[in-house]
């Protein structure tokens, strides 16, 4: 049964993200994904011409999950700044929770070696990410609730690595832990060293 153009590229973004996690990302093909949504490499090609333009819909995806969807939600909560900076920090993990595939594509060889286009990408969506964490510290510093002369901006890359560093080594481990409750944890220590009691 033919299914609209639209949905099908929906499947072929999911499949693909659950390829990544099955053989990791430098072992993704074409005609992986073409067999896991029921495709010819043919049928595959004309939904996305270019293994590349898989790999940049699987990247339109991460945006919408993070910069349009989950981290509005987060920002918007009626909590303080430094609230609503650990309910950025907690959207991040529950992401990587949900898609294990992120931190796969974050240290594969895919994105570091062979696709610039897809590295750029990531990296300027990390750097919003970083981006908010800054905007949230420096509400925060107006507010005096962080210690005087503080850095934000290393402050928000120290923040930015509890979910990298979370993810590496939830991966490392086989996914045995709670990622998003042992990242809270992290970041709950983080903070110690930079809020003012």
């Amino acid at each position: 049964m033919r299914q609209p153009a639209e949905h099908r590229r929906g499947q072929i973004v999911e499949a693909t993200l659950r390829l990544v996690v099955e053989r990791g990302p430098d072992r993704v093909t074409t005609q992986a994904i073409a067999d896991a949504v029921g495709l010819t490499q043919p049928a595959l090609f004309r939904h996305f011409p270019r293994k590349l333009d898989i790999w940049m819909a699987v990247l339109d995806w991460l945006i919408g999950e993070t910069a349009e969807s989950r981290w509005p939600r987060a920002l918007a909560q009626p909590l303080p700044p430094l609230g609503r900076l650990r309910a950025l920090v907690a959207t991040q993990l529950d992401l990587i929770a949900h898609t294990p595939a992120v931190p796969a594509l974050l240290f594969s060889r895919e994105l570091h070696v062979e696709n610039e286009a897809l590295r750029s990408g990531l990296a300027g969506l990390m750097g919003r990410f970083i981006g908010h964490l800054r905007a949230l510290l420096d509400e925060a510093a107006a507010a005096n609730a962080l210690r005087p002369g503080l850095d934000t901006a290393l402050a928000a890359k120290a923040v930015a690595t509890v979910p990298a560093g979370t993810a590496l080594r939830w991966s490392l481990s086989g996914h045995r832990f709670d990622i998003v409750a042992e990242g809270l944890e992290s970041f709950d220590v983080l903070m110690q060293g930079i809020v003012l009691c």
